[in-house]
């Protein structure tokens, strides 16, 4: 059987705007976080969706009616589906208790906060890929709204991704799987293969990090990656430069020695 997944990750929230660490808590979307939907779901225009799943926040349900918008479909809801639980980090500013923090990101373990380890997301994942894949059909195209870190663990887990390596966590700032880009997937089989990888991002706005950044820029654009310019509306002098890179492709902004 084959089956074609398309996962989306929610638009930006209150909480992502402000900051602030937002798992199994939940919150609307920005003005902002609608229109980067919107652009989503032009995207998508020409993709006919079998089925379409959507975790249990609100934040995810928003984002499916409106990639839905005008299509005669409802989300199916899996409970599975929900963000990494926090745990006492809910709702509290990255910057606050930062090492401890840092230390949880980095080894995707907040049970030390009363929130989940990483064997129990992976179980939730492949619980609702069992759930999408079973209710399927051969040729079926499904669209999974859902989560950033749920979105980073599935990258690991089911695709043996290291995304420290890929992403070094120095220098990328907040969850590189930016909010509302689409991750397409393929089953078939038994097998998972990525088909495209557009939300794996560097984002760099050049004058106003400061050099180092403007030195990887410089390297970004002279190794040829694709890219994406932006003129800042409010001062022509400042660029922003969104670059993207497929897994499986050099990055040049893996650490030294990895």
């Amino acid at each position: 059987m084959k089956v074609i997944m398309y996962f989306v990750r929610h638009g930006q929230t209150r909480l992502n705007e402000k900051g602030r660490m937002q798992g199994v808590c939940d919150s609307p979307l920005t003005t902002q976080g609608e229109l980067q939907v919107e652009k989503t779901r032009v995207a998508l225009n020409n993709v006919f969706f079998d089925a379409v799943y959507s975790s249990p926040s609100g934040r995810c349900q928003q984002t499916s009616r409106i990639i839905l918008e005008g299509r005669n479909l409802e989300p199916v809801i899996i409970n599975n589906l929900h963000e990494m639980n926090f745990g006492t980090f809910e709702g509290t500013r990255f910057t606050s208790h930062s090492e401890e923090i840092t230390r949880c990101f980095d080894t995707n373990d907040f049970s030390s906060v009363n929130g989940e380890n990483p064997a129990e997301v992976e179980d939730r994942i492949l619980q609702s890929l069992d759930t999408i894949l079973s209710n399927a059909h051969d040729n079926d195209q499904v669209l999974v709204v859902t989560h950033g870190s749920y979105l980073m663990t599935m990258l690991r887990s089911v695709f043996n991704v290291d995304m420290d390596k890929l992403f070094p966590r120095a220098l990328g700032k907040g969850n590189p799987i930016p909010n509302a880009s689409i991750m397409r997937v393929e089953y078939e089989d038994g097998k998972y293969t990525g088909q495209n990888f557009p939300n794996l991002y560097f984002k760099a706005q050049t004058f106003e990090e400061g050099q180092r950044v403007k030195n990887l820029v410089d390297k970004m654009l002279s190794a040829g990656y694709l890219h994406k310019e932006l003129l800042n509306p409010k001062a022509e002098s400042k660029r922003h430069y969104i670059f993207v890179w497929t897994i499986g492709d050099k990055c040049p902004l893996r650490r030294k020695g990895k």
